[in-house]
């Protein structure tokens, strides 16, 4: 039978809809409802959009409703109906066959030959310019992230409703620290507040800016529960934003999920509340956590490997209360050198010597000597390893026991080439060039989260889409 479906007595593939369609036909209950269904593959509801498909193939063949059910077999991964696919592989691969000499089926066709692992065949048909939606979808199957994003502008021009494409080109831009421009993707043609992922996307640009209760609501409108916890017990603690992010965090019947079981730690320690290690991953802010809360020799051991300056903190904490000044220095080193202006980093220098007996009026001196601009461009933002639990000791609790004129948050005087260029950047009359002032100062200085907020509240972001060669 897959054989006769696939070729013609010549070798040739034959036209399989009418096959499709009466075994389509016989297992529809009714003809139901016919409505068109391009907006359901553009917002990614695939199984609603197949169920669509098939109906409107069974009811009117029409040759665009045979390509909308290939492409959603593709993007649901070609596989079997049992499985959630949403026809027959031997199905898929039969109208591939056949439409290989047709016009406009040349992106529909490409998606299922990557979708089944033939990704150099669905390049082969790309090679000309256009089908920017499947060429993202190629690229995604490839790994090929700088292609994808490549694909994902283009695929906005053919229609800027693509949901896919909108986040691809969201979390580059994130990533890149354009707040405003993350946001803007978000909005996608008109249909973003309907998709969840592109509302979480548009609270973590928002929280990044700086907008923490246009956060909140984005999170809120998402159903980012752990999102939004996180903003209420870490931004403006109040008992009622505390009660309410305890709610969030709650376990269910099978207890919390790891991003819940990490803030509810978290939420306990900054709190005061009753911290628990149960639900916890393997991840490093997990690792972070534990050895906040616990401290033990197996969680210093995990934090080995773990990478950023808040686990080098951490780790240099455990050493400290092993009375390991030399290991505790090191650990100092590797955080200074990833976060060098990062006023925690410089904070916990000064608290670990006082506790170890070590140089704290060196260590005063380096954090007076640096760039306050610098130092407000790095800022604070470590959501899954917060600062404030993993250094505790304020300026104003250190200086208490160590009485000095640079014990405290507004003394860096000095100045460094960071600095200067945020200074200069900040100069600029036009808001696009100081915009793509900051921008280039981001690229070059990862890490500088203070300044993704600037850069938002500086002005509109000077992204625009331009048509292009694949």
């Amino acid at each position: 039978m897959i054989l006769a479906l696939l070729f013609g007595c010549g070798g040739d593939p034959v036209d399989p809809r009418v096959a499709i369609r009466a075994r389509l036909a016989a297992e529809l209950p009714s003809p139901g409802n016919v409505a068109p269904i391009d907006e359901r593959i553009l917002l990614g509801q695939l199984p609603v959009a197949c169920r669509g498909a098939r109906t409107r193939v069974v009811a009117l063949d029409l040759e665009q409703d045979w390509q909308d059910l290939l492409r959603i077999s593709a993007r649901l991964g070609a596989r079997p109906v049992a499985e959630g696919g949403c026809i027959p592989p031997e199905e898929g691969a039969a109208l591939a066959a056949w439409a290989a000499d047709r016009p406009g089926w040349r992106g529909e066709r490409a998606e299922w030959l990557a979708a089944v692992g033939k990704v150099d065949a669905a390049d082969a048909l790309l090679v000309e310019r256009g089908e920017d939606a499947a060429r993202l979808r190629v690229a995604l199957a490839k790994g090929d992230g700088d292609g994808a994003r490549f694909a994902a502008e283009g695929a906005l021009l053919e229609d800027a409703r693509d949901v896919l494409a909108c986040r691809v080109l969201g979390l580059a831009a994130l990533a890149e620290g354009d707040a405003a421009w993350a946001v803007e993707l978000t909005t996608c043609g008109g249909v973003g507040d309907r998709v969840p992922e592109l509302l979480r996307l548009r609270g973590d640009a928002l929280d990044r800016a700086g907008e923490h209760a246009s956060a909140e609501k984005a999170y809120r409108d998402a159903g980012a529960d752990v999102h939004l916890a996180t903003l209420l017990y870490q931004e403006d603690p109040s008992p009622e934003r505390l009660a309410e992010a305890a709610r969030l965090l709650a376990p269910g019947p099978e207890g919390r999920t790891p991003p819940a079981a990490l803030h509810a730690l978290w939420m306990a320690l900054l709190h005061d509340g009753e911290p628990s290690l149960a639900g916890l991953d393997a991840s490093f802010p997990a690792a972070v956590a534990r050895a906040t809360a616990r401290g033990g020799d197996a969680d210093l051991a995990a934090l080995d490997d773990a990478p950023g300056a808040p686990a080098a903190v951490a780790r240099a904490t455990l050493h400290a209360a092993r009375g390991d000044r030399v290991a505790a220095e090191a650990a100092l080193d590797q955080a200074l050198a990833s976060s060098p202006a990062a006023e925690p980093v410089h904070r916990a220098r000064v608290a670990l010597r006082l506790r170890l007996k070590g140089d704290v009026a060196r260590a005063l001196a380096d954090w007076a000597a640096q760039d306050p601009d610098h130092v407000a461009a790095t800022g604070w933002r470590s959501r899954d390893m917060p600062w404030a639990a993993v250094v505790p000791e304020s300026w104003e609790a250190l200086a208490a026991r160590h009485p000095d004129p640079r014990m405290r948050p507004d003394a860096p005087s000095g100045s460094d080439t960071i600095g200067a260029a945020i200074r200069t950047a900040r100069a600029l009359p036009d808001p696009g060039q100081r915009a793509d002032a900051f921008a280039t100062i981001i690229v070059n200085e990862p890490g500088l989260d203070g300044l993704v907020a600037e850069r938002y509240r500086s002005g509109p972001s000077s992204v625009i889409l331009q048509a292009r060669d694949p």
